[in-house]
């Protein structure tokens, strides 16, 4: 059976091939922006939950840290993913300037060829992102009402997950 770790608002998280959880799901994007990125020859794979720009300020050290578990890292992918347009305009348009820093971050790591850019969701008001590492594939939901717990203890800055590899 699966085992699924969530990554949780201003959270990310690792798998690899040796690791205790196969999936990786973050939950209730709303106005957030999600970065899933992944090796291609190794399998490293990451989810990051970034819910307003400042906190793109991680990614430097979080990409680092897939490149050292990766190995080398040379086939890094990566794909953005957010939650609601019309949320995310409410809240000052707080998603497009995470959106902005992250690609203008990871271009300055040397990675603004290997980036798919999923845009907002115009069709439904949250999104939740799960990896699966034995298919090796991202899937996106959309949808209206959050069913499950709510991220009710959010840290200050990004934090690693607990059970993370």
């Amino acid at each position: 059976m699966a085992k699924e770790l969530c990554v949780r608002q201003r959270q990310y998280a690792f798998v690899t091939t040796n690791s205790e959880y196969n999936n990786l799901v973050t939950r209730n994007v709303l106005c957030c922006t999600i970065l899933y990125g992944i090796d291609l020859q190794s399998g490293v794979a990451f989810l990051a939950h970034f819910d307003f720009p400042w906190t793109t300020k991680h990614i430097s050290k979080i990409v680092m840290e897939a490149k050292e578990k990766a190995g080398g890292g040379q086939d890094l992918k990566f794909e953005i993913i957010n939650g609601s347009l019309w949320v995310s305009i409410i809240f000052l348009g707080s998603a497009f300037f995470t959106r902005y820093f992250l690609r203008r971050k990871l271009a300055a790591l040397g990675y603004f060829d290997s980036i798919i850019d999923h845009k907002f969701c115009l069709s439904r008001l949250r999104r939740t992102v799960r990896y699966n590492s034995s298919k090796r594939e991202i899937d996106i939901l959309a949808y209206y009402v959050h069913n499950g717990e709510l991220d009710s203890s959010v840290s200050n800055s990004m934090t690693k997950a607990n059970g993370s590899a």
